[in-house]
């Protein structure tokens, strides 16, 4: 099945994007403007969407993000093994994370912080929940625990948005695990705070996440 992103609503407003994650690896968006979450389905009032792709993966998406802090960043994650982050304005990612780059992992699900613009975790086949601070390394998580219960896969995770420090994960024997994070991958950093401030001003907000993270252009 796709997986779908409407930017800061289940049903996205006119002018924000919706990504489209396929099964093909395809990466797509599209503006279908506003549809009424009140209308009942049929095929008659389905709206039509132009898609424009985007450089997707070599395996299925399984899970599209968005960022709680930046307009249009967005990230997927795939069975190839690979995070890509994306300006939803333009067609090639701005990076890609590897958790395993040796043995590409299938990666089963990413997510930002809801705290922190630069930590996200990401949960793979290999039973692992790895979790990046992209302000201390770009090319490897700061942390790679074995999530699931007796090597099981790591199907989901999710950040507590009323507690910062707990993380939830799900694996595929249908056991749920909580992790204490630490106060060091909570407490928004001066950078991060003037990279917000930055992305709400005059500079775009794809300068201020290279220059925040280090990606290069």
């Amino acid at each position: 099945l796709p997986s779908w992103w409407g930017i800061g609503a289940g049903v996205p407003s006119g002018d924000s994007p919706l990504i489209i994650g396929l099964e093909n690896g395809d990466v797509g968006r599209a503006r279908p403007g506003v549809v009424s979450v009140l209308v009942p389905r049929s095929s008659e009032n389905l709206a039509s969407l132009d898609v424009d792709w985007l450089n997707g993966h070599r395996g299925p998406v399984q899970n599209v993000d968005t960022s709680p802090f930046f307009h249009n960043l967005c990230l997927t994650c795939s069975s190839d093994g690979s995070v890509h982050f994306y300006n939803a304005l333009e067609r090639s990612p701005l990076a890609t994370l590897e958790p395993s780059a040796e043995t590409k992992h299938f990666l089963y699900a990413a997510q930002f912080s809801p705290f922190r613009p630069s930590v996200l975790a990401v949960v793979s086949r290999s039973s692992f929940l790895h979790i990046y601070d992209l302000q201390k390394s770009q090319l490897k998580p700061i942390a790679s625990i074995e999530a699931g219960v007796d090597g099981a896969p790591v199907l989901c995770s999710a950040f507590n948005h009323v507690s910062p420090e707990w993380l939830a994960t799900g694996d595929a024997r249908g056991c749920v695990r909580l992790w204490r994070l630490p106060s060091t991958l909570i407490q928004t950093t001066d950078l991060e705070r003037a990279a917000v401030r930055g992305s709400h001003g005059r500079e775009s907000g794809e300068n201020v996440v290279r220059s925040l993270w280090g990606f290069a252009p």
